[in-house]
C-alpha cells in the first residue's frame, strides 16, 4: 500500500468513525457538579444557643439558619458559631454541618466574632450576657 493509498484509507476511516481528518472528536463530560454542603441536624443544645441568640439580637426564629449575608444576621450567626465552639466544644467542621456552611467560613465568622467583641464593648456586653444566660441554663 502507497502512502497515498494509506492516506485515503484513514480518511475513509476517519469520516466512517466520526473522525474529522484523521484527529478523533472527544466528548467533553460537563464538569461535575458540587455537592452542597452536608447538613446534620442541629443537637440540642445547639438548638438552645441559637434561639438565645435570635432573641438577644431581636430576629425571628430560624433566621441564623439561612444564607442571609446582611449584618444584621450574619454577626448574631457567627456569635452563634462561636458560643457554640465554647459551650459544647464543638469544632469547625462539626458546626459547619449544623449550619450547612465550610469549616473555614465558621472558623473566620468566630475569629470576627473574637475581634468585634474585643474592639466593640457593646458587642462584648451583649455576648457575655447570652453566655452568661446560656451557662446558668436559663
Amino acid at each position: 500500500m502507497t502512502e497515498a493509498e494509506f492516506g485515503r484509507a484513514w480518511q475513509a476511516l476517519a469520516k466512517r468513525e466520526g473522525h474529522r481528518q484523521g484527529v478523533p472528536r472527544v466528548q467533553i463530560p460537563p464538569p461535575p457538579r458540587i455537592p452542597a454542603p452536608k447538613v446534620m441536624p442541629m443537637t440540642a443544645e445547639t438548638k438552645r444557643v441559637v434561639e438565645h441568640v435570635e432573641r438577644a439580637h431581636g430576629l425571628k426564629p430560624g433566621s441564623l439558619e439561612g444564607r442571609d449575608a446582611k449584618r444584621d444576621i450574619a454577626h448574631p450567626r457567627q456569635d452563634a458559631w462561636r458560643l457554640v465552639s465554647i459551650l459544647t466544644g464543638y469544632g469547625t467542621m462539626r458546626i459547619g454541618h449544623m449550619f450547612g456552611r465550610n469549616h473555614t467560613t465558621v472558623r473566620d465568622g468566630m475569629i470576627a466574632s473574637r475581634v468585634r467583641c474585643e474592639l466593640d464593648t457593646g458587642a462584648r456586653d451583649r455576648f457575655d450576657a447570652i453566655r452568661s444566660e446560656l451557662e446558668d441554663g436559663r
